[in-house]
Parts: C-alpha cells; sequence; structure tokens
C-alpha cells in the first residue's frame, strides 16, 4: 500500500471518530458507531456501562488534618477558630491560667484590687475582723489583704499588711467585734468557706462570727494552732471566745487553748466530727508516701498513738458526730471517715448523733441548730439529745 493509501485510511478514520466520539481505547471503551452497529439491546448495554463505571476505582475522599484546617480559618481571618482547631483543649486551658496568673502578677505590682484564684490551701490568715482578713502564704514571707469577697486589695510584707488593716480599722470600715465572738476552724483539706451555712445561721441568731482560715495541708497542729492564736489576739476587745470546729479543726483548738490565749476568756466548743481519740484513716494513710506529701504533716499528728496524749479541753464542749453505717480504713459505725467512738463524744459535755456524713455534716440544719444553742449558752445539759 502506497502511502498516499494509508494517508486517506487514515484520515477516514479520523474523520469517523470525529464525528461520533471516542469513549476510550480499550476493549471496554468503543465509539458509539460500533456500539450502533453492533445490534446489541440498549438495556443491555447501559447495564454493561454500569457494571463497568462500578469496577472503576472510586476517588478516595480528602480529610483535611489539623494543619489544613488552621490554614483554612487563617486565611479566613479566624483566628480564634485557628487556635481551637489546631491545639488541644488542655493547650487552651495552660494559657488561659497563664493570662490569669499574668494579670494577678500584674494586679500585684502595681497594688490593684483584683480577685483572687483561690488557694486556700496555701493561705493562712493572720488578721480577721468583719469581711476582712491579712493572710500570709505558706511558703513565701509575702501576706494579702482580702475582703468579704476574696478581693485582693494590697499585697506586700507583714508590717505592710497589718499597717493597712489598721488603717481600715481606724477609718470605721472594719467594724469592732462583740465582747462574746464565735471562731469557726475547718478541717483538713478545706477553707474557711465550708462554715458559709452555719455562720449566716449563727449570725442571724445575733452571734458575732470570725472564720479561721489556714493552710491546713501545709504544717502541723502546733503550727496551725499557733496561727489560730494569733488571729484571736489580734480580735481587740474581745473578753470571751468560743468555737465550733470541723474534723482537724478539733485538735487545732485542743492545742490552741492548751497554749493558752492570753487574756481571752475560753467560752464553749462545738466539735464536728472530731478525731479526739486519733483516726485510723490517718493510720493507714500515713504509710503512703503520696499521701503524706498531699496531705502534709498533719498527717501524722493525727494518728492513734499521737492523739493520746494530746491536751484536752477544760471547758464545757459538744460533739457532733455522724453516722451513715460504715467507715473507711476500719470497722464499726461513722460517719465515713471518723467512726463513733474515735470522736470520743461519750466524755463531751452534750453529745449529738446525725444521719450525715462527715465532709458536709456542718451544713445541717439539726446541726447548726444545736450548736447555734450551745454556743449560745441556752441549752442545759438536761436536755441532751443522743
Amino acid at each position: 500500500m502506497t502511502q498516499r493509501r494509508k494517508n486517506v485510511h487514515r484520515d477516514r478514520r479520523k474523520s469517523a471518530h470525529t464525528a461520533f466520539g471516542r469513549k476510550g481505547v480499550d476493549a471496554q471503551s468503543r465509539t458509539f458507531a460500533e456500539m450502533l452497529l453492533s445490534g446489541e439491546p440498549m438495556e443491555r448495554r447501559k447495564s454493561q456501562r454500569k457494571s463497568i463505571e462500578l469496577r472503576r476505582p472510586t476517588r478516595q475522599k480528602q480529610h483535611f488534618g489539623r494543619r489544613e484546617l488552621s490554614e483554612l480559618s487563617e486565611q479566613k481571618g479566624l483566628r480564634i477558630m485557628s487556635i481551637l482547631k489546631r491545639r488541644s483543649w488542655k493547650t487552651v486551658l495552660v494559657w488561659v491560667v497563664a493570662m490569669l496568673l499574668a494579670v494577678q502578677a500584674f494586679a500585684m505590682t502595681l497594688d490593684v484590687p483584683v480577685p483572687t484564684m483561690g488557694g486556700r490551701q496555701l493561705w493562712t490568715d493572720i488578721r480577721v475582723g468583719g469581711d476582712w482578713r491579712v493572710q500570709c502564704h505558706a511558703w513565701t514571707d509575702q501576706c494579702r489583704l482580702l475582703n468579704g469577697f476574696d478581693i485582693q486589695y494590697a499585697w506586700g510584707g507583714v508590717t505592710a499588711m497589718m499597717a493597712a488593716y489598721d488603717r481600715l480599722e481606724n477609718e470605721g470600715r472594719i467594724p469592732a467585734p462583740q465582747e462574746h465572738v464565735v471562731v469557726f476552724v475547718h478541717g483538713l483539706g478545706r477553707s474557711a468557706h465550708s462554715f458559709d451555712k452555719m455562720a449566716d445561721a449563727f449570725e442571724r441568731r445575733g452571734l458575732d462570727v470570725v472564720t479561721f482560715n489556714y493552710a491546713s495541708t501545709q504544717g502541723t497542729i502546733a503550727d496551725h494552732a499557733d496561727a489560730l492564736r494569733r488571729v484571736v489576739a489580734g480580735l481587740r476587745g474581745v473578753k470571751t471566745v468560743s468555737f465550733v470546729t470541723h474534723s482537724l479543726g478539733g485538735p487545732v483548738v485542743r492545742q490552741a487553748v492548751s497554749d493558752g490565749l492570753g487574756d481571752r476568756a475560753v467560752g464553749r466548743v462545738v466539735m464536728l466530727a472530731p478525731p479526739n481519740a486519733g483516726s485510723r484513716a490517718a493510720d493507714t494513710l500515713s504509710n503512703s508516701f503520696v499521701m503524706r506529701t498531699v496531705l502534709g504533716p498533719v498527717l501524722v499528728g493525727l494518728q492513734s498513738h499521737a492523739m493520746r496524749d494530746f491536751p484536752n479541753l477544760e471547758s464545757q464542749y459538744a460533739v457532733v458526730a455522724g453516722r451513715v453505717g460504715y467507715v473507711m480504713f476500719g470497722q464499726g459505725d461513722g460517719d465515713g471517715l471518723v467512726s463513733l467512738d474515735e470522736t470520743d463524744y461519750m466524755r463531751a459535755t452534750e453529745h449529738l448523733i446525725v444521719e450525715r456524713s462527715h465532709t458536709f455534716i456542718m451544713n445541717d440544719d439539726d446541726v447548726i441548730a444545736f450548736s447555734a444553742e450551745f454556743i449560745g449558752q441556752t441549752r442545759t445539759p438536761s436536755s441532751a439529745r443522743g
């Protein structure tokens, strides 16, 4: 075949392909003309086409990673969404805490009133009056002046904060206490706010209330007792001091009263769930290095053998014990943490047993009424409940 004939056949094939369109070059993809000339039914051709399409590999859907999402959000100007997509919630939390600490540091530097971040397990009161208090840090020599809403009004050394407190007192912003004051002492791992409900009830009955906050996990019982004695000594014009304690607060008050409160007389004491005879829970937890580190040296002081020689109260006192049917780390009945026999309630002037657990026993209405009546000296031993 000459070259001219070859070119003619090539042009004819190209013209036919151009007129009818070409679906492909493989055996399964034929020209439309070939399909018409094959004589196959239309439905059969359609089914074959569908089966061919099903056998073709489907394109995988593209998934964007954190980096792609962040890049898209940055292109749209959504910087906040970019951070949330790119960072985990832990990272965001760390940044929020870091910003709060930066605000705190800035406020401390300029002495600007700013809400505190709590940290009550690291601060101990050294002066309390009305809604104001001076607290010192357990690890440093720095102190702060707070109002009743935990707003920090000043920051500095002990001398400066005591002077700031005296100025408020001289200006009449801190009311003078009554001659008889009731001091609330919280338990291990708690804060003065655990007594908010009971303190409000006492104030409605006309009793003057002081809530003592101390870093319970950062010292021994003797350390906390010294801090309590310092607060009592700063109550100007007070002649008689009564106490309401919870758990560890009982031994702290016993130690403080034994060491002496100066010229202040001790009124009455109400102990809520006190480990007066020691704590089997403390015996068990003291064997763990982790628990001794978390709860502090006070845990060793609450052991049964350590409490045997602990000083007792000579004034009238009442014991309120909880009973929920079990006690951890021991046998017998109790409030879940301290058993009835560990409260040593039978030696008390009066006692009350309630169906409440250890942690929130102070919020029980019967406990509040009993404590207020006993502190107010409106009850007699003959009317004791048990």
